[in-house]
């Protein structure tokens, strides 16, 4: 994890500019976020830190994602090989479904069955990109105002800056209350953090079960399309039904 290494340099002396040649951050998308803490002067360990728990977070969400597709993907793979095997079987006992296959009717068969292929394809496509939009990372505007509150800032420009406005709860309670608002950011921070770990791998188990709608809708019509329909014509071509 690129951020986690750079807080590990910064935390063992090394120079902020070697910490971030040598740990690769400059190449990771939130980037920007550590650039903005460490040109305002903000403690750049703090931010790195966050950014490492949202690199983890992101990671774990991806393992999840590629996890929910495995058993539909090999199912998938295994019910549009397996009729060409058996058709093969069926073939060598001589019940003639290749020439049943390409047979008007056969040909329309197998049409339709490429055709319910393909969509149960895509349906799968975009419930899997629907997943992966659906669980990335918040935006950071606590973050972001966290740095500008540990540069002493103050409040009214910070929030400008974020633009978050004013009324928002958390700064309201912060204002009326005199709690440390540093504190509060913070504990802001975990709790969206926490709320969207629990997000992300809940979507990443429901995938698992949704993608099982376009196997049984789709894939599995094609392959009784691509199975008992040209064994069925083979036979009756045969004259044995």
């Amino acid at each position: 994890m690129s951020f986690e290494k750079f807080a590990a340099l910064l935390a063992a002396g090394v120079s902020q500019q070697q910490a971030i040649d040598l740990s690769g951050v400059r190449n990771q998308p939130h980037f920007s976020t550590l650039r903005l803490a460490i040109e305002a002067g903000s403690p750049a360990i703090d931010a790195a830190r966050v950014l490492a728990k949202v690199q983890r977070i992101e990671s774990d969400t991806r393992d999840e994602i590629e996890q929910a597709q495995q058993v539909p993907i090999s199912t998938k793979k295994l019910m549009l090989w397996l009729p060409w095997f058996g058709l093969m079987l069926a073939e060598l006992t001589g019940l003639e479904v290749v020439h049943a296959l390409f047979s008007p009717l056969g040909l329309v068969l197998l049409g339709i069955s490429a055709g319910l292929s393909y969509l149960g394809h895509r349906i799968s496509e975009r419930m899997i990109k629907a997943a992966i939009d659906t669980s990335k990372p918040p935006q950071q505007p606590i973050l972001r105002l966290a740095i500008f509150i540990q540069t002493g800032i103050q409040l009214g420009e910070a929030l400008k800056l974020c633009e978050i406005p004013k009324q928002s709860e958390l700064i309201q309670f912060a204002l009326r209350s005199g709690a440390n608002l540093k504190l509060l950011l913070q504990s802001q921070i975990e709790s969206d953090l926490a709320a969207w770990r629990n997000r992300s791998l809940v979507i990443a188990k429901q995938l698992s079960v949704r993608l099982m709608l376009p196997l049984g809708l789709t894939t599995l019509p094609a392959f009784l399309l691509l199975t008992v329909a040209p064994i069925l014509l083979g036979a009756l071509t045969k004259g044995e039904i």
